[in-house]
């Protein structure tokens, strides 16, 4: 019998185009591809937050109610669980750290402009962006994922560093969503194997 495996899966699932195969070309075709492959894997659980779907559909032009078959939505028990403070101080440490980086860098940037356009304003928002949010959880939506991964000892589908960090740093197993769309498609092929004896 194949092994049962539980699994809480963020938005990077779909939505980055280096997370998925080749073939897909957007979100929708994501999320369409993935159900193909989950109705098949009966024997696997899929949850996602439900701050996470709602930010997921807003990738989406067509409600797929094919989705609700497959995957369950559960917020996590946030009253429930508890998190090392350990972790926490050191997340705001980082935080710290990051705000002063991002700082830094918008002062570099003004200083070196002379005069600003909007093209200048696009790169020093990314430059920003980089600066203070690139690996670290920055929304409740990741947060969110994080904590129902716990709740569930599940394993996260995510792509953003941010939450693969968290999740490392909390002992929580991680799957990047390329290698989590060729588990299913092994999984769909042993699963069609046992159910023929």
């Amino acid at each position: 019998m194949p092994k049962r495996r539980t699994f809480v899966i963020d938005t990077s699932a779909f939505t980055n185009p280096h997370g998925r195969p080749d073939k897909i070309k957007s979100t929708e075709e994501a999320v369409k591809h993935f159900i193909n492959l989950a109705i098949s894997c009966p024997h696997l659980s899929f949850y996602i937050p439900f701050s996470v779907k709602k930010e997921l559909m807003h990738f989406m032009n067509d409600n797929l109610p094919e989705f609700e078959f497959v995957v369950t939505t559960k917020s996590p028990s946030l009253f429930e669980i508890k998190i090392p403070a350990r972790l926490m101080h050191e997340f705001i440490d980082d935080v710290r750290d990051r705000i002063n980086k991002g700082l830094r860098v918008a002062e570099e940037y003004i200083r070196k402009s002379g005069e600003t356009t909007e093209e200048k304003i696009h790169a020093l928002r990314e430059k920003f962006r980089s600066a203070v949010r690139a690996g670290i959880v920055d929304s409740k939506e990741d947060f969110d994922v994080i904590m129902l991964a716990l709740e569930l000892k599940a394993i996260v589908i995510t792509s953003d560093q941010g939450l693969q960090r968290m999740a490392d740093l909390l002992g929580i197993s991680f799957m990047d969503p390329l290698v989590f769309f060729q588990y299913l498609e092994n999984e769909n092929l042993s699963f069609q194997k046992y159910e023929r004896f």
